[in-house]
């Protein structure tokens, strides 16, 4: 006789969270940039390619959206011959993205339709791909495995045949005060076993984003395209005649004003802003201007996995996007003697730092510390300068060595100069002194690092990678003058709420104590009328100081639907950073997830073929612009509606003109003015001219007249130009015509 067997009473949500969080964890064992093509019938696996890759930019606030399209084949391996290439096969990418990253989409393509994925619960999404997989369907799943680890699974791929996806995600960018950057995939890329030979990007939003460029690549250049329906972008594309690089970063100037820079998007009575603060620009009046001693001291050997070129590369990226115009330096470095660049402080100027270090290309790649020190303590000496040290070098593994060259050091002058140093160094010669373990020169430069009133960062003591570690030491040479910076945000007639703070190891939250962070990326929730304030205390050179910046709705970027998938994407970051989470907490995750399509590692995009119920996406193509909840956010070149203004009309009197013509604009019922912005842009996308909209509250039919005038105070010369609507909504664009 059968026992009859107990029936459960785990409600279906706790049992959901709980196959959410083991397949996170088996999933989580395997984070690395890696892509194999697999047969799941015969149990082959190998070595995956990437055929073509196109890299789609968007500003997004204090954020870049990646649209990164790859199409995925097994060329180079034995799955193209004969009989493997007629069998089905599934691509597996496992990848990384930088910190606080948010993937927000994911498409398939089936033939030439396009499957724009549905965001849904783990567990059930990985049941349908894995029964459809058996089945030999078309689908494919994108899932987060842990803080910044991915893997994407598309099946079936001929063996001798090619799919292609699209992968959409923000990654923050980092700020400066002249200039804002991000990373580009380049480790993703890197995955193919068979090198890509180019990369294609394109790049929107130059009207307020200027100056699009690749740092480590000045002869990459940005031609401009004039795209009436998807909006005017640039275009480049970077080549890989040998290997793809390990490193490239886009990068823009910043569009800061006294050192903050606001986004913000209104929904009804609820708002959310993204905002960037550089503290050495708000207290510019209080900051001296840097001089930089970089000391260069690098044997290619003792670093694995970076070369020499890319270390100069990622150097001079480091000071491209760290430090200000107000800002100087020199280089010193070594061939048979020890050198500098030259023979006076040198600005902190692009042209000027690329010709430096093309200049010191030659160095020698071999360490020469003791020198180097030397002449760095002579070179500063009297002066209020910073000696900059990257270094890799282990000569000093002996305590005895070591506490030597300190004593020396000490006995070159007094004050010394204070000390940041980078230590790249990754191999594995250590010394053991005091119960401690130091890897290198790491006893040295803990120790230098202390008697200048220094810093110190290293790769082998807990630093990450070659980035981290020289990122870290120019922060902390930017940080020497502020510190115990407090921030609070807030509405003049409001309140600011669900603040999020962005950091190098996660999502703070609602903290609004800084410390001496050189630069403070945060979003949050605002209720209430503009301005909008900043209000900032601390203390400068030991001397408190306190700021209050108020900003207006024309002084700030009108946000869009992405605002709020942005606060929804930092939301889920701040939750899932706890070690252990109920199942409450999960369920909210998921929830939160799936209503704004933000990834977290408790859910997943699914695509599938199309059926009666699932239809290709319309909207889906290589340039467009598609909002959160799947609409189109498209440039209109004509007077009629579209679906992101509905209810806006356009008229010019006269178009063609001549001298003079009059702008009249009908908003909907819904918009408000000051929200909106007016512009004139020309045919490359370069906005010349713009309208004060900030004293127009609550009127709905708004006039101007533009009579050719530029910001620059010029004449606009004949020619098609644009009128450019910005809403919270979307854009819209209608053609303008000046004649002789």
């Amino acid at each position: 006789m059968q026992r009859a067997k107990k029936r459960s009473n785990a409600p279906f949500g706790a049992v959901l969270a709980f196959l959410c969080v083991l397949l996170l964890s088996v999933s989580a064992l395997f984070a690395q940039d890696y892509l194999s093509v697999n047969d799941p019938q015969r149990g082959y696996r190998t070595n995956g390619a990437i055929d073509e890759a196109t890299l789609t930019i968007r500003p997004r606030g204090i954020y870049l959206e990646y649209g990164l399209f790859l199409t995925f084949s097994a060329k180079g391996t034995f799955l193209v011959g004969n009989p493997y290439s007629s069998y089905n096969v599934e691509s597996v990418l496992n990848f990384t993205l930088p910190a606080n990253s948010l993937v927000t989409d994911s498409w398939l393509w089936v033939g030439d339709s396009v499957m724009r994925a549905q965001i849904m619960d783990r567990w059930t999404a990985s049941s349908i791909y894995e029964a459809i997989v058996s089945r030999r369907r078309d689908p494919s799943i994108l899932t987060k495995n842990g803080s910044n680890n991915y893997e994407l699974r598309v099946y079936p791929m001929l063996g001798g045949g090619t799919r292609k996806v699209k992968i959409t995600y923000l990654v923050p960018m980092n700020w400066s005060a002249t200039t804002v950057s991000a990373p580009l995939p380049m480790g993703l890329l890197r995955t193919s076993a068979v090198p890509l030979q180019k990369l294609t990007v394109l790049v929107w939003g130059q009207e307020r984003w200027k100056a699009a460029r690749v740092l480590e690549n000045s002869t990459a250049k940005f031609s401009p395209v004039v795209d009436a329906a998807n909006g005017n972008y640039v275009k480049t594309e970077l080549a890989f005649p040998q290997s793809v690089p390990t490193a490239l970063t886009i990068a823009f100037d910043a569009p800061l004003q006294n050192g903050v820079y606001v986004n913000f998007f209104q929904k009804g009575a609820e708002g959310f802003y993204q905002m960037a603060v550089v503290p050495s620009e708000t207290f510019a009046d209080r900051v001296q201007a840097k001089k930089i001693a970089l000391v260069l001291d690098f044997d290619p050997s003792k670093t694995t996995g970076v070369t020499f070129q890319q270390m100069l590369d990622g150097i001079k990226s480091t000071l491209l996007t760290n430090f200000s115009k107000r800002d100087s330096f020199n280089v010193i470095f070594s061939r048979l003697s020890v050198q500098r660049a030259s023979p006076t402080w040198l600005p902190m100027d692009a042209k000027i730092i690329d010709q430096t270090f093309r200049t010191i290309s030659l160095m020698a790649l071999y360490s020469n510390l003791p020198a180097l020190l030397a002449e760095s303590v002579s070179s500063t000496k009297g002066t209020d300068a910073t000696v900059f040290l990257l270094s890799n070098s282990d000569q000093f593994t002996n305590s005895q060595n070591a506490n030597q060259i300190l004593k020396d050091v000490q006995a070159l002058a007094s004050p010394l100069p204070r000390i940041m140093i980078a230590d790249v160094y990754n191999q594995y010669s250590y010394l053991y002194a005091n119960g401690q373990y130091y890897y290198g020169n790491a006893y040295l430069y803990t120790n230098l690092a202390r008697i200048t009133g220094g810093s110190y960062a290293g790769i082998r003591s807990g630093s990450g990678t070659f980035d981290n570690v020289v990122s870290q030491t120019a922060q902390a040479v930017n940080n020497v003058s502020i510190n115990s910076l407090d921030l609070y945000t807030t509405m003049k007639s409001g309140f600011c709420y669900g603040r999020y703070t962005l950091t190098q190891g996660g999502v703070a939250t609602g903290s609004t104590s800084i410390g001496n962070t050189p630069v403070i990326l945060q979003t949050g929730k605002f209720t209430g009328t503009a301005p909008f304030v900043v209000n900032m205390s601390g203390f400068v050179y030991s001397s408190p100081v306190t700021r209050s910046i108020e900003l207006m709705p024309q002084q700030m970027d009108n946000g869009d639907p992405f605002g709020e998938q942005i606060w929804a994407g930092n939301y889920i970051r701040a939750m899932e950073t706890s070690p252990s989470l109920p199942n409450a907490v999960i369920s909210d995750i998921i929830a939160m997830s799936i209503k704004n399509r933000v990834l977290s590692n408790y859910t997943a995009f699914l695509a599938l073929e199309p059926n009666d119920t699932l239809k290709p996406c319309t909207n889906c193509d290589i340039k467009s612009d598609i909002a959160p909840d799947g609409r189109a956010i498209a440039i209109n070149t004509g007077v009629e509606d579209h679906s992101a203004n509905v209810g806006v009309n356009f008229a010019a009197s006269p178009n063609p003109f001549s001298s003079e013509t009059t702008l009249e604009i009908t908003l909907a019922e819904s918009f408000r003015p000051e929200l909106c912005t007016v512009s004139i842009v020309n045919v490359i996308g370069q906005e010349i001219f713009t309208f004060d909209t900030g004293s127009l509250s609550g009127e709905k039919k708004i006039r101007f007249r533009w009579s050719g005038e530029t910001l620059g105070g010029g004449q606009a010369p004949t020619g098609m130009y644009f009128v450019v609507l910005k809403t919270p909504n979307g854009r819209m664009m209608w053609k303008l015509l000046r004649v002789s």
